[in-house]
């Protein structure tokens, strides 16, 4: 008869009863990083889904530079031409998948944040969807709509609920 002793008796004990439900789990101190940009420079015209303009298929090999050992684990976009194009290269280089989002259901950036707690993800939207997802996440208006000629902004938002930290770059 093989005897445990009494610390692997408790291990066991704590385990079992985490595994059922009866311990909380304790809350961790990790933080995630988002990374959110506006898709590059588009081209002008009456199209409702426009691709990259010459500045912008620039912008986004500029992205790649910028970024590419930041330890980015995912890469999110809406469906659109000019944020899939704006994120390409990037994902080729990284060998991620770029995976499409909406930007108008504000349970996404909450899915987004659980699926990649801990780690860096990078989102790619519009002048006007990154203000209402930072915004969201901060609970508090820290952000209006991004200017239409403004594609320059690397905006950082560290989130360890309830601590909220956001700061902007340039690339």
């Amino acid at each position: 008869m093989k005897i445990i002793n009494y610390k692997t008796l408790l291990s066991l004990l704590m385990l079992s009863l985490i595994a059922l439900g009866c311990v909380p789990k304790l809350k961790s101190n990790t933080s995630t990083t988002l990374y959110f940009i506006r898709h590059a420079e588009k081209v002008n015209g009456s199209s409702p889904d426009p691709k990259l303009s010459e500045a912008g298929e620039k912008r986004a090999l500029t992205l790649v530079n910028f970024v590419k050992n930041k330890n980015i684990s995912a890469i999110y976009s809406t469906p659109y031409r000019r944020t899939q194009q704006t994120v390409t290269p990037l994902s080729q280089i990284l060998n991620l998948t770029v995976q499409t989002y909406n930007p108008m259901n504000p349970e996404e950036i909450k899915r987004m944040v659980s699926l990649h707690r801990g780690k860096t993800i990078l989102i790619v939207g519009h002048s006007n969807t990154i203000p209402m997802m930072i915004n969201q996440l901060s609970h508090n208006e820290v952000m209006k709509a991004i200017p239409e000629q403004e594609y320059h902004n690397f905006y950082i938002l560290t989130y360890q609920p309830p601590k909220v930290h956001l700061e902007i770059e340039k690339y």
